[in-house]
């Protein structure tokens, strides 16, 4: 059974500087990555749709509604899956539903990165990744979260197998990502 270490976290929390921190701690492995982001943008660039955030937030949601409840979950799981590797990252689960599939078809870590909502907004607006994302307000970055792709994010926490605190700096992160290679990962990817 394939094993998947899934990062979770609010937007603009540092899963993917997590992602990268944990992919050094075990360059010597072969892991697979997957990406739910990069599977939504993918879709969106094919059908000539702006990768923004209300795009990315709303393809799922018109996934299951056109296709049945259980269509993004599967198009993840298939994603995951197909991967070569035994070990995959996944890069975020964003429902309760998503995170009871992926239980049910993998063997399933899941670090819960957290952050605060003002530390989360500078460093949105610092990286500017997605298109309009550093012209966005405060209040805006709040109301977003209101979401249905967000809303349900900081209900996954008390799933975690571990939880990340990134309101410190980078070398926090990396101390703390590297604990939890070490207790919970190393025997599991060895």
């Amino acid at each position: 059974m394939k094993h998947v270490i899934a990062f979770v976290g609010e937007m603009s929390c540092g899963k993917d500087t997590a992602i990268k921190i944990l992919e050094k701690c075990a360059n010597n492995l072969k892991i697979g990555r997957a990406s739910s982001s990069n599977f939504l943008k993918q879709n969106l660039e094919m059908w000539g749709v702006q990768k923004n955030r209300e795009n990315l937030q709303l393809l799922p949601q018109l996934m299951n509604q056109g296709f049945g409840p259980e269509t993004f979950n599967t198009a993840l799981g298939l994603l995951i899956a197909n991967q070569p590797e035994e070990v995959v990252i996944f890069d975020s689960i964003r429902f309760p539903e998503t995170l009871n599939y992926l239980q049910k078809h993998f063997d399933l870590t899941v670090a819960y990165v957290d952050v605060a909502p003002e530390t989360r907004y500078k460093r949105m607006i610092g990286r500017g990744e997605k298109h309009g994302e550093n012209e966005t307000t405060y209040d805006q970055f709040i109301e977003q979260h209101k979401g249905p792709t967000e809303s349900a994010i900081p209900s996954l926490k008390q799933h975690a197998t571990v939880i990340i605190d990134n309101n410190g700096s980078l070398e926090d992160l990396e101390r703390q990502v590297q604990q939890f290679y070490q207790q919970h990962l190393q025997n599991v990817l060895a």
